[in-house]
């Protein structure tokens, strides 16, 4: 693909300026079994725009979009301009449903999907149920793959099972020997991060005690007045913004103290005006979007960002959009040209240690997430977050792909 890029400072420039332009379009592409090689490759994007998911798909967006211009400014794929259309899904499972079909009627012969399984799958299932790839721009759930969906679906998001399983390493290295875990129960995301980490902490020893809530509780004071009496030397918080923030912050007014262990759906510093000063608080991340990844590319990537746009991206998410980017419009070229479901799919399950801006990928006919990729270590300490190291997970993490 290196022969259709161009330097990122400047696709930058080129998406702010057709970021107006991407809601919508008439495509001549129908999503039909005799594909036309002429006209532009459309790609349909059912992702929010409104409630929750917004936080998450926005910046995976915007990444995307990044990629993109970068193609189309080179002249596309084979002289074909990529062309994306868009629709809302209102953060519900309902609206993606109603947001692919849209989509595909509109002509999309590829689509992308909101950054969680329990949102985006309907979308997904729709597109597959039409033979055509479907790729989620950050869900981390493996049933986001050929087992939950079918061998159209991939995501480029490390699983939610190596976040957890990364945070548990994270707590054996610092010797957190007793950690608590807090399962916020809302999402497939956060549970199944938990269970990585329970996983993990049982191979690695650690001592475990638990407690859940949900993403909406206005209040954990019980399960405050049990971390306190727990004997922990950490806690691992499976959750998301907004809940997760509200969790943070009542955890740090009640005078705990101990190291906060998130994920993905915790980076970031979108969120931290709700907890000022925030220190001894740590995120596996996808990469560092602070200036200071080991892999200057991630670097670059985030300069030219800010310069484009008076501002860095909000969270990691935007790395992995462009990472989408990446491996769809290099399936695209290496298929001929062809924007065929099944074709992309061959491309796709030969990926063996892609260096995706996100990191290392490979897929399989049977897997379609990347499940071993070292993940990075984001320390917050006084509201200000830094890479601390990049942590792989001694062992193989279990993605529970037959329960």
């Amino acid at each position: 693909m290196n022969k259709i890029r161009i330097p990122i400072a400047a696709a930058v420039a080129v998406s702010c300026l057709m970021l107006a332009a991407c809601g919508s379009s008439t495509n001549p592409n129908a999503a039909t079994s005799s594909e036309s090689q002429d006209g532009p490759i459309v790609i349909g994007a059912a992702v929010a725009t409104s409630g929750f998911m917004t936080s998450f798909d926005e910046p995976d967006m915007a990444g995307f979009k990044i990629a993109m211009d970068e193609v189309n400014a080179a002249g596309g794929i084979d002289g074909r301009q990529i062309e994306l259309i868009q629709e809302d899904t209102t953060s519900t499972a309902a609206g993606a449903k109603k947001a692919a079909e849209t989509l595909i009627d509109q002509g999309a012969r590829i689509l992308l999907t909101s950054a969680n399984f329990d949102v985006g799958s309907p979308a997904g299932i729709a597109a597959q149920d039409q033979g055509i790839l479907n790729v989620s721009i950050g869900a981390a759930s493996p049933k986001y793959g050929a087992q939950g969906i079918g061998p159209q679906a991939y995501t480029v998001a490390p699983a939610t099972y190596l976040e957890g399983a990364t945070l548990a390493q994270l707590a054996k290295e610092k010797g957190w020997t007793t950690p608590f875990l807090l399962d916020d129960k809302s999402l497939d995301y956060s549970t199944e991060v938990c269970q990585g980490f329970r996983d993990h902490a049982a191979d690695l020893g650690l001592q475990t005690q638990e407690d859940s809530f949900n993403n909406s509780d206005q209040s954990i004071a019980s399960q405050i007045t049990k971390i306190k009496s727990s004997g922990a030397t950490a806690i691992a918080l499976c959750s998301y913004t907004p809940g997760g923030a509200t969790a943070v912050r009542q955890l740090r007014a009640a005078g705990i103290d101990l190291p906060i262990l998130s994920g993905i759906g915790m980076a970031g510093t979108y969120w931290l005006d709700a907890v000022p000063d925030l220190s001894n608080f740590y995120t596996a991340s996808t990469a560092s979007i602070y200036g200071d990844d080991p892999n200057p590319k991630v670097n670059d990537f985030i300069t030219a960002f800010t310069e484009a746009t008076g501002a860095g991206p909000a969270t990691d998410a935007a790395v992995g959009g462009y990472s989408a980017g990446e491996m769809i419009f290099d399936a695209i070229e290496k298929a001929g040209g062809s924007t065929d479901g099944a074709a992309l799919s061959d491309q796709l399950d030969t990926l063996t240690d892609e260096p995706l801006l996100a990191g290392s990928t490979t897929f399989t006919p049977e897997l379609h997430i990347p499940a071993d990729r070292p993940l990075a270590i984001i320390e917050y300490t006084a509201g200000k977050p830094a890479y601390t190291e990049t942590l792989p997970v001694e062992g193989t993490v279990d993605l529970h792909l037959g329960n």
